[in-house]
């Protein structure tokens, strides 16, 4: 904001002193006494930034920030119900797996018996019969 363009100038600052000392200007510029009231520059400020906002447009933004608000909620409502129904799911599969695990290694145990046995009747017919056993 420059000077004049929407400020109270109702305070202004003295004018420095013509024989004072440089150093002193300096020192006396900085102290809050020269500076216009805090309230009365907040005052302003906010009533320059007001003049500055279109309320329609403001209205417009609240608005829309309030449609997207509720449509994160019932997103997040939505993947909640997900999550619950997933976790559900897994657990109730899960369990399945485990059994259809277990079936499946007592089968590949079985088979393995099984071949073994295959094996070594085959070995013990190769040893017996020679000659009825070249084919297979």
């Amino acid at each position: 904001i420059r000077q004049g363009e929407g400020m109270d100038n109702t305070h202004t600052p003295p004018p420095p002193d013509a024989g004072a000392n440089p150093k002193d200007d300096q020192d006396t510029s900085s102290s809050s006494s020269s500076l216009p009231p805090s309230s009365s520059v907040n005052t302003a400020f906010g009533q320059e930034i007001n003049s500055l906002i279109n309320q329609n447009e403001i209205n417009s933004l609240l608005l829309t920030q309030a449609e997207i608000y509720q449509q994160f909620i019932d997103c997040n409502h939505t993947l909640e119900t997900f999550n619950d129904f997933s976790n559900t799911m897994y657990m109730s599969l899960s369990v399945e797996y485990d059994k259809h695990t277990r079936m499946l290694k007592e089968i590949k145990r079985d088979l393995d018996i099984v071949f073994r046995r295959i094996r070594q009747t085959k070995t013990m017919l190769a040893s017996k019969f020679p000659d009825s056993t070249s084919s297979f």
